[in-house]
């Protein structure tokens, strides 16, 4: 997660975690392909896997 196309991701993880209950709304450096694929790597990393594949809906 060190690479910067994971930035916004983790700012936007550490916003929702810490946060006092205020959403984001600025939504131009999102990009959601990266955000996917950061979010596979929090479950492998994890050790839930075919969890992530289950609620993506992938085989």
């Amino acid at each position: 997660f060190q690479q910067l196309k994971y930035q916004a991701f983790l700012r936007y993880i550490n916003r929702e975690f810490h946060s006092l209950g205020q959403n984001i709304y600025d939504f131009k450096e999102f990009d959601y392909t990266i955000f996917h694929e950061a979010l596979k790597m929090v479950f492998e990393e994890s050790g839930y896997s075919e969890h992530y594949k289950k609620m993506m809906k992938l085989k």
